[in-house]
């Protein structure tokens, strides 16, 4: 049985909706941490000088090797400039590929075009990617690794029959674009060999690895990952926000990513409502039916299932360093796969369930889709949560000289008066002529 043929068309329009109804205020929210200091112009100097060394030129950021993040956020800003509305437009729109993209993946893998919508959706409202690939702008780099991974998982999909370097060649190429957003994409060249392996051992239906074609791909990435270290001058900077020198922190942070994407759904910032207790119990029943159901489920949703444990395993590894919920945006792909899958299997083993199983996908996604609302409202502009961040971005930045003289510091100061007073406006109105300045590069 092959995919609908109007597939694509529909999982592009669940998609949209799922986003347009989480979102659609979402150009009210104004700017957080990072939006604030990566839209700026840039010289063509330092646009060249990000491809042999750090994205960061101001002292804001450790050294990082992310050079096409720095281009889309110049690019952006050339565009757009401060205007929110058209900066969260975009962000939605990227958000909205990525979604699509992986839900084209599930459809493939289950020959359902509804379990690929299912997927689609589930990836756009969650939570988890509210956080780390929604709305905000500085988020951008997020969004284009999700476009990058799924596209390399699309591309795997269709030349897994084959093991030799040149048929994965398109693999290897979107994974080394979406490397050059977040070096994060680099795990997924190990994941896709653990895809592979869980594919001919749960499905049988690809060639079993073989370690000539294990050591020609790892030996190619490691070529990449030692030209990578030379470009960059190090292998990789310390992570912000890293846990404290003892093994309690440690392993708090190693398992955090898992947790607040699988199972436990709370805001950034700690606070809880309702809608994010009524979500975790619905993500727990979720996970205890997978696992009620692994050893039931036919073939293709067993490996459906297979794959998100192992994405949502592997992609927690680079995060386990300095886990926080804007960084779980790979981790959610593995939860979304492994929900997809569950819904696979419930749908072959309780076939005269099927309108209550879809009943519960639905449900799924608008309990998924009213958390990822109230994590948006706990971030608006004049909010304590809000303005707590300004604070923690105002004693960053008074550290460093590039950033301690600039217009951010003051334009904080007055939007907490701003707020205070009930006169907040958002910033491209409130301060046009330091913004226009900013643009033109004379600030």
């Amino acid at each position: 049985m092959k995919p609908h043929p109007r597939a694509a068309i529909v999982i592009a329009i669940v998609a949209i909706l799922a986003i347009a109804l989480t979102y659609f205020d979402a150009a009210r929210l104004g700017f957080i941490w990072d939006d604030y200091l990566i839209l700026r112009p840039r010289p063509w100097t330092e646009l060249l000088r990000v491809w042999h060394g750090s994205w960061d030129a101001t002292g804001f950021s450790e050294p990082f090797y992310r050079p096409l993040a720095v281009w889309t956020d110049t690019a952006a800003f050339a565009a757009f400039g401060f205007n929110e509305g058209w900066l969260r437009l975009t962000a939605l729109i990227e958000l909205g590929m990525g979604a699509w993209l992986i839900g084209l993946f599930v459809s493939r893998e289950t020959t359902s075009m509804w379990l690929g919508a299912f997927a689609a959706a589930v990836f756009a409202v969650h939570p988890a990617i509210s956080q780390s690939a929604g709305p905000w702008w500085f988020e951008q780099n997020h969004r284009f690794s999700v476009i990058c991974v799924a596209a390399a998982l699309l591309a795997w999909q269709s030349r897994r029959g084959t093991l030799t370097w040149r048929s994965w060649s398109l693999v290897h190429v979107t994974i080394l674009i979406g490397s050059w957003f977040k070096e994060d994409v680099l795990t997924l060249a190990p994941i896709l060999l653990l895809f592979q392996w869980w594919r001919a051992q749960s499905a049988g239906d690809v060639p079993r690895l073989t370690m000539r074609f294990v050591a020609e791909i790892s030996a190619a990435w490691a070529c990449w990952f030692g030209l990578r270290w030379w470009l960059l001058g190090v292998v990789a900077g310390r992570p912000i926000g890293g846990p404290l020198d003892d093994w309690g922190d440690r392993l708090h942070h190693a398992g955090r990513g898992l947790w607040l994407t699988f199972i436990r759904v709370r805001a950034m910032q700690g606070e809880v409502e309702i809608v994010h207790q009524v979500a975790t119990v619905t993500l727990v029943i979720s996970l205890l039916l997978a696992v009620w159901t692994w050893r039931r489920a036919p073939t293709h949703a067993r490996a459906l299932m297979g794959y998100g444990l192992i994405a949502g395993g592997a992609f927690n590894v680079p995060v386990a360093i300095a886990s926080y919920p804007t960084r779980y945006h790979l981790i959610t792909i593995g939860a979304v796969l492994l929900l997809a899958g569950t819904a696979a299997a419930w749908q072959d083993i309780a076939p005269r369930l099927r309108t209550a199983i879809s009943g519960a996908c639905v449900a799924l996604i608008i309990v998924l889709s009213l958390s990822s609302r109230a994590n948006m409202r706990i971030y608006a502009p004049c909010t304590e949560a809000n303005l707590d961040l300004d604070l923690q971005l105002r004693a960053w930045l008074e550290g460093i000289p590039y950033w301690s003289h600039s217009w951010i510091l003051p334009w904080l100061d007055d939007k907490a008066a701003r707020c205070a007073e009930h006169r907040y406006v958002p910033t491209g109105i409130a301060i046009p002529d330091v913004l226009r300045a900013v643009s033109e590069g004379r600030r």
